[in-house]
């Protein structure tokens, strides 16, 4: 049977690439806002981070094989990190951009090289368990890579309409929340206008 730890350590490599790639669509009005430039101009990073990815993907995949795995995917991340830190420090969009492609080069190797290493320690017999182990990551990354900025929470009673808040709420930095007075938690769930919702008291149509 194949060890857990090594496939849980590959499950990490594919969740913390997703993780990174997912959050920065929705901060991007933010980035934005920091390198004092619009909307398009980082929008042409997160493409160059998509270029990047399909240019590793297409020239460093077929050459996993001869390559060193385990030493391909760790000089991979060290790049990825080392280009993630340039975005973080980057005072203008187009060293902004330059970071993505690289970070999109570096992902483009750690994505093949992560599925070729599953299947060369894997068992032959529980190979297919293991790959779906391992790709188990993507999954995890759609859950954490969705920042908290990016969610509109809604204040409002329950199952009535016209609770206040009698509290000062001290939200965190980038926390986005609105109070409702005409309409109950439970009639926006209803309508689709919230996903779902929060609270001590169960809404009373479920």
């Amino acid at each position: 049977m194949t060890p857990r730890g090594p496939l849980n350590v590959l499950l990490a490599c594919l969740a913390t690439v997703g993780i990174q790639a997912l959050m920065l669509s929705p901060l991007v009005p933010d980035i934005a806002v920091g390198l004092a430039t619009g909307v398009k101009e980082v929008g042409f990073g997160a493409g160059a981070y998509g270029a990047g990815v399909a240019l590793a993907a297409l020239f460093a995949a077929p050459r996993l094989g001869r390559w060193p795995k385990r030493k391909a995917i760790r000089i991979a991340f060290a790049v990825l990190a080392a280009a993630l830190l340039i975005c973080a420090l980057a005072g203008d969009w187009r060293i902004f951009a330059a970071g993505q492609f690289v970070v999109g080069l570096a992902s483009g190797v750690i994505i093949p090289g992560t599925y070729a290493l599953t299947a060369d320690i894997a068992d032959p017999a529980d190979r297919a368990q293991a790959m779906g182990r391992v790709l188990f990551g993507w999954s995890v990354s759609m859950v954490a890579g969705v920042p908290l900025a990016s969610v509109e929470w809604i204040q409002a009673g329950s199952n009535e309409a016209g609770r206040e808040e009698k509290v000062a709420l001290t939200l965190p930095k980038g926390v986005r929340c609105k109070a409702v007075a005409d309409r109950s938690l439970n009639d926006m769930l209803l309508s689709g206008e919230i996903d779902c919702m929060v609270s001590a008291t169960p809404p009373k149509s479920y």
